[in-house]
């Protein structure tokens, strides 16, 4: 069982196309977490003591993409005109997912929204959004089918090169415009784009599977191929929790 925090509706705020995709983009990571064999438990806000007998149920927690994490929780500039959509009960949600996961020491995937949101869990920092570099972390965005697309490397003894079968370069779907600045406690940073930008984080020690992507694994246009593993990786290690 992998839990998995809901998306927030806050209604007009769908309007816009980015919450629209992210909506969309979280029911497809739900799609592959049965596909990998597992079975995903929404997790809605609620009491803390219901959230943590539900949370006890569960061997693996996920916490998918998102709009812009509040940028008071890592000391970010609030009236930044690039960060949209911020929800407070919304990281509330997610942050009561990876703190109860980081707590117990059992599997956790992190993705776009996620990895941000479990640096910030470990005490790190956010760029609140990249300057223009070589590399294209995000097009345009109305809700159509194109999606930036970039290499990554990963460090050869990670992780999430094993995820991928010790491949060091990988092609990913990527839609962001923040990410990692300052790296969490007890953080490594285990894939990087070609400008630098960090790509992965793992736990730095060996006591727990904790993995957080910058890319969009469940995107259809993502390369097939990488779509199911970091899915299937979860539930291999939610089945040995």
């Amino acid at each position: 069982m992998i839990a998995v925090p809901v998306r927030l509706d806050r209604g007009d705020a769908a309007a816009d196309p980015r919450v629209r995709a992210a909506y969309k983009a979280s029911e497809v990571v739900l799609e592959l977490v049965r596909t990998a064999g597992a079975r995903p438990v929404l997790v809605e806000p609620g009491r803390p003591e219901e959230t943590e007998v539900l949370l006890s149920t569960c061997q693996g927690f996920l916490v998918p993409g998102g709009s812009d994490v509040d940028p008071a929780l890592y000391g970010g500039p609030a009236d930044h005109p690039a960060v949209y959509d911020v929800n407070p009960a919304q990281d509330r949600l997610d942050l009561a997912v990876i703190e109860y996961a980081l707590r117990v020491r059992r599997p956790l995937l992190g993705i776009c929204r996620g990895l941000q949101l479990l640096n910030v869990a470990r005490g790190g920092t956010l760029f609140v959004d990249l300057p223009p570099t070589t590399v294209t972390h995000s097009l345009p965005f109305f809700g159509g089918d194109e999606i930036a697309r970039h290499d990554v490397e990963l460090e050869a003894d990670s992780r999430c090169a094993a995820v991928y079968d010790g491949q060091r370069t990988i092609s990913v779907a990527s839609a962001h415009h923040q990410a990692v600045d300052e790296v969490g406690t007890d953080l490594r940073v285990t894939a990087r784009a070609a400008d630098g930008c960090v790509e992965a984080v793992e736990a730095s020690g060996t006591e727990s599977w904790l993995l957080g992507v910058q890319w969009h694994p469940e995107l259809e246009n993502a390369d097939a191929a990488l779509r199911l593993p970091l899915f299937t990786a979860l539930t291999k290690e939610a089945n040995r929790a």
